[in-house]
């Protein structure tokens, strides 16, 4: 083995330049993306609802007609007068738990892509960088995602069966997971799982990737407005304003389900449905695009959209908050970096 000369030291490699976090870095890491998470459902919930039942009706169901023709503020409005207000969050236990911990993860596994991908440098991911560890955080949730997506559309599309006069086949979201466990096991829970990660993969990268593209531009514009100096140059990724975070978690939101909405049509029907129905998510997607056209992959993209810019405002409104209040795990990266760099070095020889 050959001898490392003293005072030469090797330089690290790209994993050794990614900071280890300390405990309290680590919930600087998470805890922002669960209060970002809570948010999102909280708001986005009632449409959500909407999306999901016009997803997974039949075509040729007389009550999808009539929820159509209603549109969705029609149909929510007639819930409200049937059910009252907390039917609008009908399944609202199984998103809202998952919530925490999945937008927790998909926050922090952004950050360490981008520490990975940056690899200690002062500068900007670019917009491809951006996608890349988006789609990163997109895959690392999937394994909480996809069994509370299941138990999720099971619940809304109940609602729709109880206004039918159907009986009820859950009394609540915790009932609905043990019965599809006692049914089908494991893999009953997670049935529709590669129809979620082809969702989230493509997603989450259309997402994180319009964000900190729109968020850097719409910076740069309010430096203009307020005839700052340094215009030259987008701003560093780390200022904070109000309305640059609300404007591109709202762009961002719609960007995410312009990109996700075919797979998550797939993946909807595919969940909402018993096990065995379907061989599989391509077993759903032939049927639909056999049956209704490719029309139908993107049924439910009104109420997506309009869920999506609300929702994702107050999912990044409250990442970026709590990131100012807890502080910013990336403010000192650079010279911890360096310092790390250096233990590395020195831990070898």
């Amino acid at each position: 083995m050959a001898e490392v000369k003293q005072g030469t030291p090797r330089k690290p490699t790209r994993m050794e330049t990614v900071q280890k976090p300390s405990f309290n870095a680590s919930l600087v890491r998470f805890v922002p993306g669960a209060v970002g998470g809570i948010c999102n459902v909280l708001v986005g919930q009632p449409i959500d609802l909407i999306k999901v039942m016009v997803q997974t009706a039949g075509t040729q169901a007389k009550e999808a007609v009539t929820e159509k023709k209603r549109g969705t503020f029609g149909t929510m409005r007639n819930i409200v007068i049937r059910d009252g207000f907390t039917a609008l969050y009908t399944g609202v236990a199984a998103p809202l738990v998952a919530a925490a911990p999945t937008f927790a993860i998909t926050f922090a596994s952004f950050d360490f892509a981008k520490s990975f991908l940056i690899q200690g440098e002062n500068r900007q991911m670019t917009p491809l960088e951006s996608c890349a560890a988006g789609g990163f955080s997109g895959f690392s949730m999937l394994i909480i995602r996809a069994p509370t997506e299941r138990v999720k559309c099971l619940m809304q599309v109940q609602t729709g069966d109880i206004a039918l006069g159907r009986k009820a086949l859950y009394d609540s979201s915790l009932d609905c997971a043990k019965k599809l466990y006692r049914e089908g096991g494991l893999r009953n829970i997670f049935q529709g799982s590669m129809a979620t990660a082809a969702r989230d993969i493509p997603g989450n990268a259309a997402y994180f990737g319009t964000y900190e593209l729109a968020r850097r531009q719409i910076l740069w514009v309010e430096k203009i407005l307020r005839n700052e100096d340094d215009i030259t140059v987008p701003p560093a990724g780390n200022e904070f304003s109000v309305g640059s975070t609300m404007i591109a978690g709202g762009l961002a939101g719609m960007a995410n389900w312009i990109v996700a909405i075919p797979m998550d049509v797939v993946k909807s029907r595919l969940q909402a449905a018993p096990l065995g129905k379907y061989t599989g998510a391509m077993d759903v997607l032939r049927q639909l695009w056999n049956t209704d056209g490719p029309r139908a992959l993107f049924r439910g993209l009104a109420p997506a959209l309009i869920r999506a810019f609300p929702a994702n405002t107050a999912c990044f409104l409250g990442v970026e908050m709590a990131r100012q209040v807890m502080g910013e795990p990336e403010e000192n990266q650079t010279k911890k970096g360096a310092q790390i760099s250096r233990t590395f070095t020195c831990a070898a020889h």
